[in-house]
């Protein structure tokens, strides 16, 4: 499941599990900020084999204080970069982007894989009406640089407006 609040500063990746009845499906989440809260069900059927997705929008009222907007992170010393080749990136053509990790102090950045890949993007428009959810170009099992990790991705971006962008790394 992706779960995205309004202002696209809060994004979760959970997992559900089973439910007690069959075909039921549980999850809990913490979420960051109050609004309503849009979460995304990327699944396969296994009767048909093909993706599909289905959302549905959450209440969550308001409590202590809401989280405040980010920029850029730079959790435990490291610093993550996104960037455009094409600039600027056009609604309906293949934009590759590069996204790449350094520590502060020059030190190794150790990867290890997440679900199969170094990395994942998750991309959301404004209006939260969808997501893409990117692998890297390269071969997944490719070991990326220790010093300044680089993966490449491709995404089309169907309209103008503003999309945010989450990177799920380990």
């Amino acid at each position: 499941l992706l779960v995205v609040d309004p202002s696209l500063t809060d994004y979760q990746h959970v997992h559900p599990q089973p439910g007690k009845v069959k075909g039921e499906w549980t999850f809990a989440f913490t979420p960051h900020t109050s609004g309503t809260y849009r979460v995304f069900a990327d699944f396969t059927p296994a009767a048909t084999a093909r993706g599909l997705y289905a959302s549905a929008d959450l209440e969550v009222a308001a409590a202590g204080s809401a989280a405040k907007e980010k920029a850029y992170a730079q959790p435990e010393g490291y610093r993550f970069a996104l960037e455009t080749a094409q600039k600027p990136a056009k609604a309906g053509e293949p934009v590759d982007l590069r996204f790449t990790i350094s520590r502060n102090d020059g030190g190794a950045v150790p990867m290890e894989l997440v679900m199969g890949a170094y990395a994942h993007l998750v991309a959301f428009d404004s209006a939260r009406t969808g997501f893409a959810h990117l692998h890297p170009g390269e071969s997944e099992t490719r070991v990326p640089d220790a010093k300044r990790p680089t993966l490449n991705f491709k995404l089309t971006i169907p309209r103008a407006g503003r999309y945010v962008v989450w990177a799920q790394v380990n």
